[in-house]
């Protein structure tokens, strides 16, 4: 019997082992003014510049590593962010070189314009990238200056501002600070709460009562809580040293808060707080150089960031990190697999737990089994997915440093879909090993079956759910939705 338990948890050790796993990894012929985001179904957005900088190119990849389309605008912008929404298709926020004119501007998933608005001046303004609430409430922040216009709103004050706005841009309500400092980021709680981190190049006036100098070198930086009437609860001012804050925070949807400060000597420190303003935990990344880009958080109560930390002759010790949500303990470090110059720009996860990193290397490199980046002193672009719940990936590598897709001959055909009740699996086989989970991984249905049988979903709740067909070594997966 004890034989017995221990093999049960040597098989679920395996298992774990097998689940978290690079799945796939490219190399992106781009390097400058690139962003990129994730939705809740693994579809990848980013966008890059042409060579000439004249064009803004838009692509869309799916959860395995296929280009779907790709797009081009035509504009003289040079600042651009993009977020995508859980349900499909994305924001872009971009700005002129002037910088007296940004754009907000929405697209469908098929990457087509739905609408955009404008905020634009005689003198320089300011947008950052939309915040989606946990209520689906649309935000913007950003600098504008008296008379200016977002759209149909008239700004009546010069300097920091945030604007609530509808499904289509208009605005619902505004703050507008007495005088000066510009908005950079916003975040927000399940109470409505809205933080804000900005800074000042100028004398600051918050509200009448709350303001802010500025040493006239580096800007200076603080934080903002509001009320959800947008009234101040709370201000903090952050001083302005350059090796300090750079400006990174993020509110989880339980109102606990976490910050990042780093540090040129001390690498970053990473905290978190209770909602109610307690600090739970602290955790130091030793590093001499150092930059911290974001978190995102698994179901397994774990939280994973990406950025960079070097030693003093500038390689990369490690671009990503993996903490216990409850404890702030480091469990992992992602380390590539030579010594280079690599960042961690953005790390993204979808429904299924999968991470997607993306970021910028300057010699060749390998991230898990693959190899990418054919010159030295050559920046480009990497995408790369980590897959942490136990679905068999469908790409492998070669042995050698080019990355290529082993595309399935297996022909499968799921009809209907989306349905309610039933639908039917057409393959090129006898039968097969069929799995059916929801996107929390858990299984629904695991079964033997035939080409063209009919399988219930009686039972199944509404809702996205990934059918896994095998036939002896080859693995299949398609999207069903439930209705």
């Amino acid at each position: 019997m004890r034989r017995l338990i221990i093999l049960i948890l040597m098989f679920f050790v395996q298992v774990q082992v097998k689940a978290q796993e690079w799945e796939w990894v490219k190399e992106l012929d781009f390097i400058r003014s690139s962003s990129c985001d994730v939705d809740a179904f693994g579809n990848i957005y980013l966008f890059h510049f042409d060579s000439e900088q004249e064009k803004i190119n838009l692509e869309k990849f799916s959860s395995e590593g296929e280009m779907l389309w790709t797009r081009q605008i035509s504009n003289d912008y040079w600042t651009v962010s993009l977020k995508t929404l859980k349900q499909g298709g994305f924001f872009l926020t971009y700005g002129s070189q002037d910088k007296k004119r940004f754009t907000l501007e929405r697209f469908s998933e098929d990457g087509n314009s739905m609408w955009q608005q404008n905020l634009e001046g005689n003198e320089q303004v300011s947008l950052s990238e939309i915040h989606i609430d946990y209520y689906g409430n649309y935000w913007i922040t950003g600098k504008a200056n008296q008379g200016d216009h977002f759209g149909d709103y008239t700004f009546s004050n010069s300097g920091l501002f945030i604007i609530q706005i509808d499904s289509v841009g208009k605005a619902l309500k505004a703050f507008e600070a007495k005088k000066g400092g510009f908005g950079q980021r916003i975040e927000s709680d399940t109470l409505g709460f809205i933080y804000l981190i900005g800074g000042n190049r100028e004398d600051f006036w918050l509200i009448e009562s709350i303001s802010s100098g500025w040493d006239g070198f580096y800007t200076n930086n603080f934080e903002i809580i509001f009320d959800t009437n947008l009234e101040v609860k709370y201000f903090q001012n952050k001083g302005g040293n350059p090796y300090g804050s750079q400006g990174f925070l993020k509110v989880k949807e339980d109102g606990s808060v976490y910050r990042a400060n780093v540090s040129r000597y001390s690498g970053i420190t990473l905290f978190k707080n209770s909602k109610d303003g307690k600090e739970t935990w602290k955790t130091n990344i030793d590093a001499v150089y150092s930059q911290f880009s974001n978190i995102v958080f698994d179901k397994n109560g774990n939280l994973y960031g990406t950025g960079y930390v070097a030693s003093g002759d500038g390689k990369t010790k490690s671009f990503a990190w993996k903490l216990n949500d409850e404890t702030g303990e480091l469990l992992e470090t992602f380390v590539p697999g030579w010594a280079v110059k690599l960042t961690g720009q953005k790390v993204s996860i979808d429904e299924n737990d999968n991470l997607y990193f993306f970021g910028t290397a300057n010699e060749p490199i390998s991230i898990g089994p693959f190899n990418i980046g054919k010159t030295e002193d050559s920046y480009y672009t990497f995408l790369a997915k980590y897959a942490l719940r136990n679905f068999p990936p469908d790409t492998l590598p070669e042995q050698n440093s080019a990355i290529k897709r082993n595309i399935s001959k297996t022909s499968l055909s799921l009809n209907p879909n989306p349905t309610s009740s039933h639908f039917t699996l057409s393959f090129e086989a006898k039968k097969a090993d069929v799995t059916i989970t929801d996107f929390s991984g858990r299984i629904m249905l695991q079964r033997q079956v035939k080409s063209n049988e009919n399988i219930s979903t009686i039972g199944f709740s509404k809702g996205i759910y990934i059918v896994q067909i095998k036939v002896g070594e080859e693995v299949v997966r398609r999207k069903l939705v439930i209705n």
